[in-house]
């Protein structure tokens, strides 16, 4: 085995099979291609509703999308989901899809919405993954250990957030992703 200067064991891929690493995501991001969907702060309505973020890639946008953080802020306790699309679950309200170098004039190619309305949920079988919140102010993270998620292209694909929220909770909720 061998070791990088911080103790990170370094792995090599087979022939033709890349490496995803955060100097790539780094680059990617100076190079214009960095964004942030987000929701921006909002506040739960009235009675118990499903809430979310959706970050979908149409078929016909030529590039593919990491996404490698997924957070929620959320004044309550709730259970969060994540759940793929393979059609645009188009929520209702556009998200904030700004780039990450505040210079670019390059625009994201994803189609990135929220509601804090009312959202249908998923069918259990198709959860990814579940996390729980502690409430009291929670900072969520979806994506440990480095984990991504791939929504390539060519094929329409996307990832939904959801969550039930009762009245009165704040929330914001972001996914950062590269497009290339």
């Amino acid at each position: 085995m061998f070791f990088d200067q911080y103790g990170n064991v370094l792995v090599s891929a087979a022939a033709g099979t890349p490496v995803a690493v955060a100097d790539h995501v780094r680059a990617y991001s100076m190079a214009g291609q960095g964004f942030v969907y987000s929701t921006g702060q909002l506040q739960s309505p009235a009675g118990n509703v499903n809430l979310g973020l959706s970050v979908f890639n149409p078929a016909t946008s030529g590039k593919s999308i990491l996404l490698y953080s997924i957070k929620i802020f959320y004044s309550g306790y709730t259970m969060f989901y994540l759940s793929p699309t393979s059609a645009d679950p188009a929520l209702g309200t556009s998200a904030n899809a700004a780039n990450t170098l505040f210079a670019s004039t390059k625009t994201s190619i994803a189609s990135a919405s929220y509601t804090n309305t009312s959202l249908t949920p998923p069918a259990t079988n198709t959860l990814l993954e579940g996390m729980q919140s502690a409430g009291n102010y929670t900072i969520a993270d979806l994506l440990t250990n480095n984990a991504v998620y791939i929504l390539p292209k060519g094929s329409a694909s996307g990832l939904l957030l959801f969550f039930n929220s009762p009245a009165g909770n704040t929330w914001i909720a972001a996914m950062k992703g590269i497009e290339f």
